[in-house]
């Protein structure tokens, strides 16, 4: 009977091993979706916030995801926001069936979670009046998004002694190279956020292959580069500051367990 119950245990491991992997790489490929979800005003993955409470693989691929934000008024258009893209990017992975995503702790999750479960838009909860306002908002901090990041390589660069030439006429493959050089995981941060808002935002393709070109897709004159990075600063250095106040807000919220305190 000992030898039989050692048998059935040699065979059951590696299954249960392989059953344990498996899990492990969906929880993988979750949290790689979630890390391209980002707070609209603070420009940072929701999973580095700390917003992504919890995660969980149920059988038949069904994917639970729960969000928890700063404070109970948090916008509710981000609130939205994060949840809607959060939801769209995990129900991209092919082993994916249905994905939940639910709020909590704030003031609007029973509309957001209704509405999410129903695949309902956001005009319909909100009111169509609204559906404009959601649209003009992502644009309005993608933009801000990509003057930040923007601001944060050009100054990098400049660190590294960079001549203000060098760096309006450097190329994305260019910039890219020089990345792969100094192997700085902010700087690499900054470069894949820039180059998806570059992408996504720049409609004048004339100048495209340029690394830094200003919102019309112009590129930005040597001698302007000062006072350009001045305006950036002005336009964008709240976003940082934000970021710290969020998590320490995360951090007075919620104890051990995800408790409200």
């Amino acid at each position: 009977m000992i030898l039989t119950l050692v048998i059935s245990l040699t065979i059951l491991k590696p299954r249960m091993l392989q059953l344990n992997n498996s899990k492990a790489y969906k929880l993988r490929d979750i949290k790689k979706c979630l890390k391209t979800v980002f707070d609209p005003e603070l420009d940072e993955s929701i999973v580095d916030l700390g917003f992504v409470s919890n995660i969980e693989i149920k059988p038949n691929s069904h994917v639970s995801i729960e969000l928890k934000l700063p404070t109970y008024f948090y916008s509710a258009n981000f609130a939205w926001i994060m949840c809607y893209d959060s939801k769209k990017a995990i129900e991209k992975l092919s082993w994916v069936l249905d994905v939940e995503v639910e709020l909590v702790d704030h003031f609007v999750m029973n509309k957001v979670n209704k509405g999410l479960k129903n695949n309902e838009t956001f005009s319909s909860i909100f009111g169509a009046n609204k559906a404009n306002d959601i649209t003009k908002l992502r644009i309005k901090f993608d933009k801000k998004a990509y003057l930040n990041r923007q601001s944060l390589l050009i100054q990098f660069l400049r660190k590294k002694n960079l001549l203000d030439s060098e760096i309006i006429n450097m190329t994305l493959d260019n910039l890219t190279i020089f990345a792969s050089k100094f192997y700085d995981d902010e700087f690499n941060k900054n470069l894949r956020r820039y180059k998806t808002l570059k992408e996504k935002l720049i409609k004048n393709k004339k100048n495209i292959n340029f690394a830094f070109l200003d919102l019309d897709g112009s590129k930005i004159h040597e001698n302007n580069l000062l006072e350009y990075l001045r305006t950036l600063r002005r336009t964008t250095g709240s976003i940082t500051a934000n970021s710290e106040m969020c998590k320490i807000l995360m951090k007075e919220r919620y104890s051990a367990g995800g408790q409200i305190q």
